[in-house]
C-alpha cells in the first residue's frame, strides 16, 4: 500500500491499517496518531517527525528491506577482502622469523612480538587500550634510539639502524590496529545487519573464505605467516562480536554497528510515539533518536538493542531488558528513566535513588521495600502500585503525581545509618499498618501543600 493512499484512508476516518505493506514508504512529519499497525511490514518506511500518538505497531516488523540488505552483504564482503589482506600483511611480515638473514630474522621476531603484545591487551583491555600500549612502546623505543643517535657519532651507527627498526615496527603496529578495526568491525556489522545466525554465519564464512583465498592465491603467504594470519583474523573476528554482546571493551565498534546497520532502515527518528505499542515487534535496524517514547509499550519486543536509541532510556541494556519482560538487575540509582513504561513490573526492593522517574507508567507495578529517595515523580502514573515497605525520602513527588488506589501498609521515611538505624516507619507504631484511605490520608497534607504552591 502507498503512502498516500494511507493518509487519504486516514483522513477519511480509517484507522484499521493491520498487517499492511508499507515497505520503504515515507510518512515524514505526517499525522497518524491512534492508528493500527499491528503487523505490518514497515521495513525502510519513514516516519521521521511524525505524529504516532497511541499508535498500535504490535508485531509489526521493522528494520532492512531487502535491497539494503543485498547492500549490506556486500559491503561486508568487501570489508572482509580489505580485513583479510591486512592481516596476510601481518602475516608475511612475520614469516622471516626462519629466513637466514639474520637482520630479516631479527625484525621478524621484533614484529611477532609487537603483535603478540597487541593482541594479549586486545583481547583483555580491548582495541582502544591496545593501540594506546602499542603506540606508547613504539614512542618510548623510537625516543630511546633517538637518544642514542644525539649522543655521539659511535653510537650514531648503531642508532641509525635502530630508527629505522623502530619507524619499521612502528609501520607493523600501525597495520596490526587497522586489521583488528576492520576485521572486529565487519564482525559486527555482520552480527547486526542479519537478524538469523545461519544468515550471517553465511554472510562472513563466505565473505571471509572468498577473501582469504583470492588474496594468498594473488599475494601468497608461507605457512606460519598464513597460521598468523588465521590466528589474528579470529582474535580479532571474536573481539566484533564480543562487542555486539555488550562487551563495554569495544562499545564504539558496536555502536558503528548499530549506526551504520539503521542508516536505511525503519525511521522513526523525531517522531512523537507517546503511548505506542511496540509489543512483540521485531525492531532490529530502526532509527529511534530524538523520538518522544513515554510510556511506550515494548514487552516482548525482538532485537531491542539493535536499535539506534540516541539519547534516549534505550541506551540502556539494563532498562531494555526490564522494558521487554527479562530484566533482573534493580539497580536504577541516577539514571534517566523520563516515560518509561513499567506497568505490572516486579521492581520489589529495587533501587532508584536519585533516578527521574517523572512521566513513567508504573501501574500496579510492585515496588514494594523500593528505594525512592529523591527519585523524581512529576506526572507519574503510579495507580494500583505496591508501595509497602518503600523508603519515600525526600521523594520527588507533584501535584500531577497519580497515586489512585496504592497499595500501601507501612512505608519508611529515611534510609538508616550508622549512626542512626531509626528508618522513621509510618505509621510509627510497628504493630500497626495503614489500613482502608490511611496511605491517602497520610500523603494528602503533602499533595494539599504541593498544590496551594502551584496555585
Amino acid at each position: 500500500m502507498k503512502a498516500s493512499e494511507v493518509l487519504a484512508r486516514y483522513t477519511a476516518g480509517e484507522r484499521n491499517f493491520q498487517q499492511v505493506n508499507l515497505r520503504g514508504q515515507s510518512f515524514e512529519g505526517q499525522t497518524l496518531a491512534g492508528a493500527d499497525f499491528s503487523e505490518a511490514d514497515l521495513r525502510g518506511a519513514d516516519f521521521t517527525g511524525a505524529n504516532l500518538q497511541g499508535v498500535n505497531f504490535t508485531g509489526a516488523k521493522c528494520g532492512l528491506q531487502q535491497r539494503w540488505a543485498i547492500f549490506s552483504t556486500i559491503f561486508c564482503w568487501l570489508l572482509y577482502y580489505v580485513s583479510v589482506s591486512l592481516v596476510i600483511i601481518l602475516g608475511g611480515i612475520v614469516e622471516p622469523i626462519f629466513d637466514s638473514d639474520s637482520a630479516r630474522q631479527g625484525f621478524g621476531w621484533l614484529s611477532l612480538i609487537v603483535i603478540v603484545i597487541f593482541l594479549i591487551v586486545l583481547l583483555c583491555k580491548g582495541i582502544n587500550a591496545a593501540a594506546v600500549t602499542i603506540a606508547i612502546v613504539v614512542a618510548a623505543a623510537f625516543l630511546a634510539a633517538f637518544e642514542v643517535r644525539t649522543r655521539t657519532a659511535v653510537a650514531a651507527a648503531v642508532a641509525v639502524p635502530a630508527l629505522r627498526g623502530t619507524i619499521a615496527v612502528g609501520g607493523v603496529a600501525a597495520v596490526a590496529v587497522a586489521a583488528a578495526v576492520v576485521v572486529a568491525v565487519t564482525a559486527a556489522v555482520v552480527a547486526t545487519a542479519f537478524s538469523k545466525t545461519d544468515e550471517a554465519v553465511t554472510v562472513g564464512g563466505v565473505g571471509a573464505a572468498a577473501a582469504a583465498v583470492t588474496v594468498v592465491a594473488v599475494g601468497g603467504v608461507g605457512r606460519v605467516g598464513g597460521v598468523g594470519a588465521a590466528a589474528v583474523f579470529i582474535i580479532c573476528g571474536y573481539i566484533g562480536l564480543r562487542s555486539m554482546k555488550g562487551d563495554p571493551r569495544d562499545a564504539w565498534v558496536r555502536s558503528f554497528a548499530i549506526h551504520f546497520a539503521a542508516i536505511c532502515g525503519t525511521s522513526f527518528r523525531g517522531a512523537n510515539l507517546t503511548d505506542a505499542n511496540f509489543s512483540s515487534a521485531r525492531l532490529k535496524s530502526t532509527d529511534m533518536r530524538a523520538a518522544t517514547l513515554t510510556r511506550v509499550r515494548w514487552y516482548g519486543a525482538e532485537m531491542l538493542d539493535r536499535v539506534r536509541p540516541g539519547n534516549t532510556y534505550l541506551q540502556s541494556d539494563q532498562v531494555r531488558q526490564w522494558l521487554i519482560g527479562q530484566g533482573t538487575d534493580k539497580n536504577f540509582d541516577g539514571q534517566r528513566l523520563q516515560g518509561v513504561n513499567f506497568q505490572g513490573a516486579d521492581l520489589s526492593n529495587a533501587s532508584f535513588i536519585d533516578a527521574n522517574l517523572s512521566e513513567a507508567n508504573l501501574r500496579d507495578a510492585d515496588l514494594s521495600g523500593a528505594q525512592l529517595i529523591q527519585t523524581q515523580l512529576d506526572q507519574t502514573d503510579l495507580t494500583g502500585a505496591n508501595l509497602t515497605g518503600a523508603c519515600i525520602k525526600d521523594w520527588g513527588i507533584t501535584s500531577h503525581t497519580r497515586l489512585d488506589k496504592v497499595k500501601c501498609k507501612y512505608v519508611f521515611m529515611r534510609s538508616p545509618t550508622k549512626d542512626n538505624p531509626n528508618r522513621r516507619r509510618k505509621p510509627d507504631n510497628w504493630e500497626e499498618d495503614f489500613e482502608g484511605n490511611d496511605f491517602a490520608d497520610f500523603i494528602q497534607p503533602i499533595f494539599d501543600i504541593l498544590n496551594l504552591y502551584h496555585n
